[in-house]
């Protein structure tokens, strides 16, 4: 099923809910900055998502105004981004993290109902809950 725009930001904004709370609670229990089996700490993985968010609002005006993409290298973008942000806070994170949903959920809601198209909705989903979903396997290593 083909969502519209409102449904999209809709779905995005409860499931973004859900990816907070599941932080914050590894987060009560003293778990934010242990390492998980994936190689990186929670407060990592959420760095990380905010690097994604922040690249999809950055990309959905260029959508827009008819840009083609560039040729993701998304492993060597993690790597680096990986890199940067190894041993970062798990609050700096989750500040970031915030920020960056905030701004795109802006860009998402810029967009009028008219020109919002697939390639749209694909960036947008793909750094909502489709990213969301890939690190709620975290689990702390051993």
């Amino acid at each position: 099923m083909r969502l519209s725009r409102a449904e999209t930001i809709a779905r995005a904004e409860r499931e973004f809910i859900a990816w907070r709370g599941f932080l914050t609670d590894q987060a009560a229990k003293g778990r934010a900055e242990l390492m998980g089996s994936d190689g990186w700490t929670l407060a990592e993985a959420t760095s990380h998502i905010a690097r994604w968010q922040d690249w999809a609002a950055k990309r959905i005006p260029g959508i827009l105004a008819g840009e083609r993409g560039e040729r993701l290298d998304i492993e060597g973008r993690n790597a680096a981004w990986a890199k940067e942000d190894r041993g970062v806070g798990f609050d700096s994170a989750l500040d970031r993290m915030d920020e960056a949903w905030a701004e795109l959920q802006r860009a998402a809601e810029g967009v009028p109902d008219g020109k919002w198209r697939r390639s749209i909705t694909t960036a947008f989903v793909a750094n909502t809950w489709e990213h969301y979903e890939e690190h709620l396997t975290w689990r702390p290593a051993g």
